[in-house]
């Protein structure tokens, strides 16, 4: 079988919807709107042909971006590049702190130094050792480059800026300069794979994953009390309100002073700008990227990740291992996680995604859209059925939790009051011990006179009663 080879914006008109893309058939049926959600599916296949692959030249030299959102595996993709021998790999090239950090902290930034469930590795940053300016931070990196640039400033199909070009490019050229493939990847990119593929073209991969599993790892990052990931969606929109799709998200969703909620003010608008942001991206990606990739389905299905393996191998030169990806789902204990009228929150979201986008029914992205869409709702379902019998238990135990607690209350209670009193009555036992100290002071100062008076007052009634009384005492 011969690929044709058209572009991946072919993905955006109605008669792409069947084609095959640079190795990958995106075949769908059942999408017809809304009421057939719960059926949508959408299978990739990879397409074995050597007519298909590029020249030898073309897949040595081949730059390759690894574009993704937060918390979908996107480390451990890195991390399978990082193990081979003939690769650079740079990560999270848009990183905040890569405007400060030094180099003798680079060894504390690792996965081991927090709750980050990711593959044992070397340091996170350390292939950007040689880069760090004298003062501290990466050469040619701005700190506007994280978040205020995650959006072009003319749109989503617009440019890079001059200095996010440089910037790329030094981190290109310092490692081919070393003989080295660049592997550049980063969770801040998804707004600017157009621009990024436009100015750099390379291997441009989207990696995805299913939306109620990523949901659920941003909430229990949450719940222990990290609240970074949540916040990336309420900075992201904050800094990006040229871009229209996100205007709305922030008005609807975000109103006046920032919340406790990564920024929102509850679960439901967490929830909801999460979804339409992760759609929102997720399409422009899919309709822009060279290669998509389901992160929970690498440990799903061997076939699936094998097809991926060869793709790449054939498109880049890099014989990636995918065998040690694993696939997994945050649990929460009984805190809430996704708001009532789930699915017509999703669906309404989705549709006003596409809107945005300009992306119509039969449009491959907006097919896209719909998996997305139709996985999220029904993983949360067989999310609320397998555990339904575990949050019974959980409300039971929270039950005994609440009835212990308010039991601890009282006696913790109780002993305060019988501190207070005990307290009162060692103030009070002090008070007399103080009034009698005074009354035996006053005794030793008046005992001496006293008895002087007396010896006196006998004296004078009878001169030899002092004597005799003397006399008698001494016996």
């Amino acid at each position: 079988m011969k690929l044709p080879t058209h572009s991946s914006s072919d993905r955006n008109s109605p008669d792409a919807k069947h084609r095959t893309d640079r190795g990958i058939v995106f075949g769908n049926d059942a999408m017809v709107g809304r009421a057939k959600i719960g059926a949508v599916r959408n299978e990739i296949v990879y397409v074995d042909s050597d007519e298909a692959l590029p020249s030898s030249s073309k897949t040595q030299g081949r730059i390759v971006f690894i574009h993704s959102s937060f918390r979908t595996s996107s480390t451990w993709l890195w991390n399978a590049f990082r193990r081979l021998e003939d690769t650079c790999c740079y990560y999270e090239v848009f990183h905040e702190s890569l405007a400060s950090l030094r180099l003798e902290d680079v060894p504390n930034r690792s996965y081991d130094t927090w709750n980050s469930m990711h593959p044992v590795s070397a340091p996170y940053f350390r292939e950007f050792s040689e880069l760090f300016t004298a003062d501290g931070g990466i050469r040619d990196f701005m700190p506007e480059m994280a978040y205020d640039s995650f959006i072009p400033a003319d749109g989503i199909d617009g440019s890079l800026s001059d200095n996010e070009k440089a910037y790329i490019a030094g981190l290109i050229n310092h490692a081919l300069n070393k003989g080295q493939k660049p592997v550049l990847t980063c969770c801040r990119t998804l707004g600017r794979l157009k621009a990024i593929k436009r100015e750099f073209g390379g291997w441009n991969i989207f990696l995805y994953r299913n939306l109620f599993c990523q949901w659920m790892s941003y909430l229990a990052q949450h719940y222990h009390g990290n609240s970074y990931f949540l916040h990336t969606v309420f900075r992201i929109l904050e800094a990006n309100l040229h871009d229209p799709f996100f205007s709305t998200l922030r008005t609807r969703y975000v109103s006046g002073k920032p919340g406790p909620f990564g920024g929102f003010h509850d679960i439901g608008s967490a929830f909801e700008a999460f979804v339409g942001f992760h759609l929102y991206l997720s399409m422009k990606a899919y309709a822009e990227a060279d290669q998509v990739i389901e992160a929970d389905r690498l440990a799903d299905d061997q076939s699936y990740a094998g097809a991926a393996r060869l793709t790449l191998i054939r498109q880049t030169g890099l014989n990636v291992d995918f065998s040690d990806a694993k696939r997994s789902v945050e649990r929460l204990g009984n805190e809430p996680y996704v708001p009532d009228r789930l699915q017509d929150s999703v669906l309404q979201l989705l549709e006003d995604a596409a809107a945005s986008l300009g992306y119509q029914m039969g449009y491959p992205a907006m097919d896209f859209g719909y998996k997305l869409a139709s996985d999220l709702l029904s993983s949360e379902r067989e999310h609320r059925i397998h555990t339904r019998g575990i949050s019974k238990q959980l409300m039971e135990v929270d039950s005994k939790k609440q009835a212990m607690e308010t039991e601890l209350f009282r006696l913790n209670s109780l002993v305060a009051e019988m501190e207070r009193k005990r307290e009162a009555t060692a103030a009070q036992l002090y008070q007399s011990e103080s009034a009698r100290q005074t009354l035996r002071d006053l005794q030793d100062i008046l005992e001496p006179a006293t008895k002087t008076m007396t010896w006196r007052l006998l004296k004078r009634i009878h001169p030899a009663w002092p004597r005799t009384l003397k006399q008698y005492l001494r016996r």
